[in-house]
């Protein structure tokens, strides 16, 4: 019962590590749509992501 509550602990926290490594991409893929306002979304996933590796780095 145990082995399974760590990899459920340890598969959420894959696929959050992976959503934030894939956040910098996925919005300089919605930077390059003509419309503004994913354009403007895409920025900031860009920013966020970004910022967030920045603080990865640092540790």
């Amino acid at each position: 019962m145990k082995s399974t509550n760590k990899n459920r602990i340890s598969d959420a926290l894959t696929i959050i590590f992976l959503a934030i490594f894939a956040m910098p991409f996925f919005g300089g893929y919605l930077m390059l749509d003509k419309e503004i306002e994913t354009k403007v979304l895409g920025g900031i996933l860009c920013i966020v992501g970004l910022v967030i590796w920045f603080l990865f780095g640092l540790n």
